[in-house]
């Protein structure tokens, strides 16, 4: 709750998911990603690895989580089976979800997302992917020729 609520001063600083009474767009904007979020908890909570999830969140990372359940939300509206996996910390091993199709083939995935206030810029997005791709190809090409 101390990421969602202003205090009765209006004290805390401004939160990806803190409340803003400003009528316009600002305001339900932060409105509808509240009850976007609260859809995710509610259809979500049954995925195996959400629990860590929402401690992950818990913990304070609130974008990254936010738009690791976003994913989850288009995976499981296109009924694809998916678990959400509990990081490792080891780099290279480490991915969000593991996805099965319906012929069986396990894959893995990850979600990215730029913090608000970040300035998006096509150079920022595209080096994010580039490293991505290389995480990808060590990792399988180690599968390959191990």
């Amino acid at each position: 709750m101390d990421y969602i609520f202003q205090d009765a001063e209006g004290s805390c600083p401004n939160g990806f998911l803190r409340i803003d009474y400003t009528l316009g767009p600002k305001g339900e904007k932060k409105t509808s990603r509240l009850l976007d979020f609260a859809e995710n908890l509610f259809n979500l909570q049954h995925i195996e690895g959400f629990d860590d999830r929402v401690t992950q969140m818990r913990s304070g990372s609130i974008e990254a989580t936010f738009a690791e359940f976003d994913f989850g939300r288009f995976l499981y509206i296109h009924d694809i089976d998916f678990k959400f996996v509990i990081p490792s910390g080891v780099a290279g091993k480490d991915y969000d979800y593991r996805i099965r199709y319906h012929d069986g083939r396990e894959v893995c995935a990850d979600a990215k997302c730029r913090l608000e206030g970040t300035e998006m810029r096509a150079e920022t997005i595209l080096n994010a992917l580039r490293k991505a791709r290389a995480i990808i190809y060590r990792r399988t090409s180690r599968a390959r020729y191990s």
